[in-house]
């Protein structure tokens, strides 16, 4: 009974914590747009990612996020020329716990990349989006449904059965460096690629409090990012680094690793019969939060990765070392 109590209050806990901090992925470099809207378009002609993240199995109800996005250059890229335009569409549904705390949105984000260099490019972007967020209270574990010895599910709980919702629009800009080099005419595999980046999202503070007389602001989330990709061994291995940084009014996040990324093909540029293939293997770490492993396999135009994440905080005592699971899939379009 005393454990079931405490794996309650903690999910309550992460429930209430939850309403103010934005979705987040282990794979932050494969959800582009939901770390900086000007990364539409920026090392990728076109593609479409699709996430998904479930965590906290042991604790309540399970958290589960999906996420879906397309972005790309909407210029003519084979033409010479000294920006692009570019433009995204992503689709974001979280669920957070019981009783049943739902975060579902959808976002426009346009962004200019801009030449600067030979190899390099500046990004500006701006997201606009419209999200819902929904509570069922029903669904929830009340005090009124305490019996005095245990929680008794027969017993009224005095909330409302339907759901409560709120609707808010949503603004967020952002700037980004990119430099690319390729190694070679024949392959056009990458021998250097680096980002560098900076985004504000929620900057017009939107109301997103359930109750009328509630003045529930948004807090603004800022992120900060690098990441990259260096050639080693003459070509047939990578390394690609990655740190990422999220602040969002008390909250913050430290995300830091490293693949290792061993190139079993090389692609056959001009004849295009041989097709790219590489395995990489991710060892990062969540501040305070979670050691994080991640396997990635890349084959010509798709991707397809998996990432564990094991608890370190004061949490793995009641989760058993049951983290959280992430998928993601990646199709580039040329």
């Amino acid at each position: 009974m005393k454990k079931t109590i405490q794996i309650a209050l903690i999910s309550m806990s992460l429930s209430g914590s939850a309403l103010a901090q934005d979705v987040h992925f282990s794979f932050a470099e494969l959800s582009p747009l939901s770390i900086n809207p000007a990364l539409a378009g920026a090392n990728a002609d076109k593609e479409i990612i699709l996430n998904y993240r479930n965590q906290w199995s042991r604790v309540g109800t399970p958290y589960a996020t999906q996420n879906a996005a397309f972005h790309g250059r909407l210029s003519n890229t084979k033409k010479r020329q000294d920006n692009w335009i570019c433009g995204g569409i992503q689709l974001t549904s979280d669920k957070a716990g019981a009783p049943g705390i739902n975060n579902n949105g959808v976002s426009l984000s346009l962004a200019d990349q801009i030449k600067v260099g030979r190899n390099s490019r500046v990004g500006l972007g701006l997201q606009v989006g419209f999200a819902q967020r929904a509570i069922r209270p029903a669904d929830g574990r009340w005090g009124s449904q305490y019996d005095g010895n245990a929680y008794n599910a027969g017993l009224q709980s005095g909330e409302e059965n339907g759901n409560i919702s709120k609707n808010y629009a949503d603004v967020g800009v952002g700037a980004v460096y990119s430099y690319t080099k390729r190694k070679g005419v024949v392959t056009g595999s990458v021998d250097r690629l680096f980002n560098v980046g900076f985004a504000a999202y929620h900057v017009n503070r939107p109301d997103y409090g359930f109750v009328t007389t509630e003045n529930a602001r948004l807090p603004i989330r800022f992120t900060f990012f690098a990441n990259g990709e260096f050639a080693i061994r003459d070509g047939a291995a990578a390394l690609m680094p990655g740190a990422y940084v999220f602040r969002q009014g008390t909250f913050s996040e430290y995300l830091v690793g490293l693949y290792y990324k061993y190139k079993v093909i090389n692609p056959s540029k001009y004849t295009g019969y041989v097709k790219p293939l590489s395995v990489s293997f991710g060892a990062f770490a969540r501040a305070n939060d979670a050691a994080i492993l991640k396997l990635l396999v890349d084959y010509h135009r798709y991707s397809i990765g998996y990432s564990f994440d094991a608890n370190t905080s004061k949490l793995s005592t009641y989760i058993r070392s049951r983290g959280a699971h992430e998928i993601v899939l990646r199709f580039v379009i040329y």
